[in-house]
């Protein structure tokens, strides 16, 4: 069973749609998929095998983004086989005829040349022409980017299409940049303040559903608690644990809309402890409490079957 939590079409070349999509994938078994646009699979949630027409591509992680630049068979198998697996990936799927594709997929042919990105039609020729298992792309500006689709496609205000649009290709430029851009030292390509904020979101998106203090987000970047806590407000607006309450929220969200997990549950895995502390912060911070938001984003979803078939090792 496939579930849409959102989906939103129309953005304009080089995008068709995106949608978020939690699929379920029984024991024993693996997920089928015909492909038929080219498209790319951000995974949120799960660990599976990914394979092309066959061909195995890789292992992806949360975090991981599978590009897929034309028709094919694809399928996904659970790492861990003998348990039900929840799949949660966000989906772009790009314009018709961006590419001409060989059979095999093992090499996309531009429909024009390449050479410039003058255009975002030859941005994404040029880095998604094939197929590819790119790594680790969820950094913390690329997760407020996947908040902002999230808050357009619920909100719906004067030109969501444009936001979302403009919040995809965001996500395009950093999947593209993980790739070809080794690391580089803190101080050749940001300024000291702006790399220890970086880090420092880094540490709360990992750690954020733990009982944090100050003092140890403070050790993690090897300064005194006073002095990050009043750069990080200088810098983001946000204080510390402000920052750490916006993603347990997030967290919170994408289970309440896509799990049949209850609000104690929820509130347990995102940090907040008891359900009541949740709830009180959640009315607080959206207006209506953790059930009817539950209720509103069910309405809001779309089910459709998912095709899956035993695996065969």
């Amino acid at each position: 069973m496939g579930r849409s939590i959102f989906q939103i079409d129309r953005l304009g070349t080089p995008l068709d749609r995106v949608m978020d999509r939690v699929i379920f994938i029984p024991k024993g078994r693996r997920l089928m998929v015909h492909n038929v646009q080219q498209k790319i699979v951000i995974l949120l949630e799960g660990a599976v095998k990914a394979l092309v027409n066959d061909r195995l591509v890789g292992e992806m992680q949360a975090g991981d983004a599978l590009v897929i630049p034309g028709s094919c068979r694809q399928a996904y198998v659970p790492v861990d086989r003998r348990r039900e697996m929840r799949m949660h990936a966000m989906i772009v799927v790009f314009s018709p005829s961006l590419f001409a594709c060989e059979e095999s997929l093992l090499r996309a042919v531009p429909v024009v040349g390449t050479d410039a990105e003058e255009t975002s039609e030859n941005f994404v020729r040029r880095h998604f022409g094939s197929v590819q298992l790119r790594r680790g792309i969820l950094t913390p500006a690329a997760m407020e980017w996947v908040e902002g689709l999230r808050r357009e496609a619920g909100e719906k205000g004067t030109g969501y299409r444009l936001r979302a649009a403009a919040y995809t290709l965001l996500l395009l430029t950093e999947i593209a940049r993980r790739e070809a851009s080794p690391v580089a030292a803190p101080m050749e390509s940001m300024s000291r303040q702006a790399w220890m904020i970086e880090q420092t979101k880094n540490f709360l998106l990992e750690h954020h559903a733990e009982e944090l203090t100050l003092d140890q987000v403070a050790w993690h970047m090897r300064l005194s608690g006073e002095h990050l806590a009043r750069t990080f407000r200088k810098e983001t607006g946000q204080t510390i644990f402000g920052y750490v309450q916006h993603l347990r929220l997030e967290r919170a969200k994408t289970q309440l809309a896509s799990s049949q997990l209850t609000v104690n549950e929820i509130a347990r895995q995102a940090g907040f402890g008891t359900a009541a502390q949740l709830c009180r912060t959640f009315k607080r911070a959206t207006g209506e409490t953790p059930l009817a938001y539950r209720l509103r984003m069910a309405r809001l979803a779309d089910f459709s079957p998912s095709l899956t078939e035993e695996i065969i090792i």
